[in-house]
């Protein structure tokens, strides 16, 4: 203990109650900054507190209404008399400092409550006090620092701030850096092989991954790392908090404890396996509070920085069109969502973006080899897609063939039960200068000649279908592509 008076000043105090009492409009400004408990004399903490109740009750403030109330209220006796309002009238030197005095006492009195917060911790350590009330204890002290430095001028964002903001992909069209990121499917859908073949590739490129094991056996774990050859990166740039070694939830100690540790590092891509096992016992998934408490906390890591990526698995209920269930939290609190399936055959992922606040890919396809390599392949849709752009070219072969002009009508009439007429419309829109040339006839119909295409594989196909070659141009070494005809590529 020391015998050094605790940081108090009166001569605030006593401005901020001179001025109320002259005009005592004014006291509107101040709750906002002030409570009783935040003045140091207790006469002073009573007189602000019936200031408080006359103004919240509409009752006019001058000096002799204050002194009423006091009296009224039977507080006389521990705020003095007449004499000590006047005094405190007397010693305002213009009401339009109110502000500026309300500050101080705010001041002094978060030192105040700094030290008894630190003594209580000091004397907490010293009694071998448990873990919990010396962590609640250090929490007390952080709120008490953090809002005594809060200056809204100086904690807005300004412009120096945006910029250099890392505004690309650390998988093109799918990891958006810096973001929050859910991969939810049902339970064996394959959440944590390609989240495990995704730290790989990411391991690769020069990036640091921690991955939150709360869900597999460590067997399969160790099977999984072996084969992946990622065993020996343990503990340098690819960190496994597993669940055998300490069982952590979202919330707790162990999680607060990594949070703030993650704080100020550089770039990590996090990935947490899964949300229903990091979730504390106590909490219900699917009630709204809990979602956005646990969702708050995981988007601290992002706000720290780091890319998170977080899998979910869905409820009985849960579908591609809604993982949630009853609760929307989750995918309201997220800046990119995909759901994730196997295809028929069991070999390709299939991904479908939700939400997007980051510019990424609708659908996505990947295949994961044995040693966890990452390949991103055609989706179903894709493969739907060059197989109708087939189908179209063949029809205007045939109609060429037959000497007959090639229009939208006739080419829409050809492939009736095969492809609906939006989808037809689509499609030649889409192919329009890239695998047939358009020009426009008589009363603006669009007339029709199939290209002779020069592909070799199906990922050219979709690209040069499309026009979504880099820079616009064909790749490295490919001729102009009028040697052959579209279906003998495929």
């Amino acid at each position: 203990m020391t015998d050094k008076p605790l940081p108090q000043n009166q001569e605030a105090e006593q401005a901020v109650l001179g001025a109320i009492i002259i005009e005592g409009s004014i006291i509107s400004q101040v709750p906002d900054i002030l409570t009783p408990d935040d003045f140091y004399e207790t006469r002073n903490q009573v007189l602000f507190r019936c200031l408080i109740n006359m103004y919240n009750q509409d009752i006019h403030i001058d000096i002799s209404t204050v002194y009423e109330e006091l009296k009224s209220q039977g507080l006389l006796e521990q705020t003095g008399d007449f004499l000590y309002l006047s005094h405190l009238t007397e010693i305002v030197v213009s009401t339009a400092n109110v502000m500026y005095f309300a500050k101080k006492v705010k001041k002094t009195s978060e030192r105040r409550k700094l030290w008894e917060k630190s003594e209580r911790l000091n004397q907490a350590v010293l009694n071998d006090a448990d873990d919990e009330v010396i962590m609640k204890l250090q929490n007390a002290i952080s709120e008490i620092i953090s809002f005594s430095g809060f200056q809204l001028d100086k904690l807005s964002l300004q412009p120096s701030d945006l910029e250099n903001i890392p505004r690309y992909d650390l998988i093109e069209g799918f990891l958006p850096k810096g973001s929050l990121i859910l991969l939810s499917g049902k339970y064996g859908a394959g959440k944590s092989v390609l989240s495990l073949s995704v730290a790989k590739r990411l391991l690769e490129r020069g990036e640091s991954v921690v991955y939150i094991d709360a869900d597999m056996p460590l067997q399969v774990v160790d099977e999984r790392l072996d084969k992946s050859g990622l065993k020996s990166r343990l503990g340098t740039d690819f960190f496994y908090p597993h669940r055998s070694k300490f069982n952590m939830k979202i919330g707790d100690k162990v999680w607060h404890q990594f949070l703030w540790s993650m704080k100020g590092k550089r770039h990590h891509v996090i990935i947490l396996d899964n949300l229903k096992d990091l979730m504390p016992a106590k909490m219900n998934i699917n009630l709204d509070s809990d979602i956005m408490f646990v969702m708050n906390e995981v988007k601290t890591l992002r706000d720290f920085g780091h890319t998170v990526l977080l899998l979910h698995h869905w409820g009985k209920d849960g579908s591609v069109e809604n993982p949630f269930k009853n609760n929307a939290s989750i995918g309201d609190s997220i800046d990119v969502g995909y759901t994730i399936q196997k295809d028929e055959d069991g070999a390709k992922f299939i991904l479908h973006c939700f939400k997007d606040r980051f510019p990424v890919k609708t659908y996505l396809a990947f295949e994961v080899s044995d040693d966890f390599e990452l390949v991103e392949v055609a989706t179903p849709e894709f493969e739907k897609m060059i197989d109708d752009i087939k189908l179209i070219h063949e029809t205007m072969l045939r109609l060429q063939s037959e000497g007959v002009e090639i229009h939208q009508n006739n080419v829409i009439e050809k492939l009736k039960g095969n492809l609906s007429k939006n989808r037809s419309i689509d499609l030649l829109r889409r192919g329009e200068n890239k695998t047939w040339d358009v020009i426009k006839g008589n009363r603006k119909t669009l007339i029709y000649t199939p290209r002779s295409l020069k592909i070799q594989n199906s990922e050219y196909i979709y690209r040069r279908i499309f026009g979504i070659m880099e820079n616009g141009e064909l790749e490295e070494g490919r001729d102009e592509p009028f040697e052959e005809s579209l279906p003998e590529f495929l």
